[in-house]
């Protein structure tokens, strides 16, 4: 004879990506509520560091060596430029990444706008290539010294 037990099984709350993983292996089946609790403190952080107008942009479409050119582009206009990798894994759903950075690239782009932040980064390329003449930089397959070292 067989019984079961018919118990509601109550969610738990988890308010970090590292507890959901833990609790996921642990039970794959258990219900969880998620409190994301990083990303509302990461645009407070962000939103404290604007009425101070200290603006930080995070670059991770180029290498630390072109981002390393913006950054003293970008300190003429009160900008920190810092290079960032990103993950290709995507957090639990409830959890939000890049929050600061988010808030940041908003107000940078309602500031000079969104053209101007890519064509300082075509500037800062360029003048990496003119300081590193013998080192090549490709980008779309193309080695960059054959544009601007004419």
């Amino acid at each position: 004879m067989l019984s079961s037990c018919n118990r509601s099984v109550e969610p738990v709350k988890v308010y970090s990506w590292a507890e959901y993983e833990n609790i996921k292996l642990e039970n794959p089946d258990k219900k969880i509520i998620v409190v994301d609790t990083i990303c509302p403190y990461e645009t407070k952080r962000a939103e404290k560091d604007l009425l101070k107008n200290k603006l930080v942009y995070y670059c991770r479409n180029y290498p630390e060596r072109v981002v390393a050119e913006l950054n003293l582009i970008t300190k003429k206009y009160n900008i920190e430029t810092i290079h960032s990798l990103s993950s290709c894994i995507r957090p639990p759903e409830g959890f939000t990444l890049y929050c600061y950075e988010k808030v940041m690239e908003k107000e940078i782009i309602k500031r000079h706008g969104k053209k101007w932040l890519d064509s300082l980064v075509r500037v800062a390329v360029k003048n990496y290539v003119i300081k590193h003449p013998n080192e090549p930089y490709l980008e779309d397959g193309i080695d960059l010294r054959t544009k601007y070292l004419k």
